[in-house]
């Protein structure tokens, strides 16, 4: 879904509403997830099991990014979270690109692994 039509529906669903606070843990496990799925589809080839997973994942995730509370929402710790899965659908499309050519697949995929990790820190700061 284009990223302009993404953020009015998240903005007509979660607008100025105030969601229970577990949203972040709740955002925490799928983070974990997509760390595990990246390591695990590594070694694969196409579209294989382990990278529509991580491509699941990382819809999961990317969704609920909108469920945060506006007061998280305007926090500089957000705004990284935000540039953060900017920069892991940049490193997701290139590895579909590459999802039958290895040593690709492989080091797109370590790089989604580390920039999810720097996400995690980011959302620590969150909480």
């Amino acid at each position: 879904m284009h990223s302009s039509i993404r953020q009015k529906l998240c903005t007509r669903t979660f607008g100025q509403s105030t969601l229970p606070t577990t949203v972040l843990p709740e955002m925490m496990q799928p983070d974990e997830m997509m760390e595990s799925s990246a390591k695990a589809a590594q070694s694969g080839s196409g579209h294989d099991q382990g990278l529509r997973d991580l491509h699941n994942q990382f819809h999961a995730f990317d969704d609920s990014l909108c469920a945060v509370d506006k007061t998280r929402r305007e926090t500089p710790a957000f705004a990284l979270a935000v540039t953060h899965n900017k920069e892991l659908w940049a490193i997701f499309k290139r590895t579909w690109k590459f999802k039958d050519e290895q040593p690709q697949r492989s080091q797109h995929l370590e790089l989604f692994a580390t920039e999810v990790r720097e996400l995690r820190e980011t959302l620590q700061k969150l909480n």
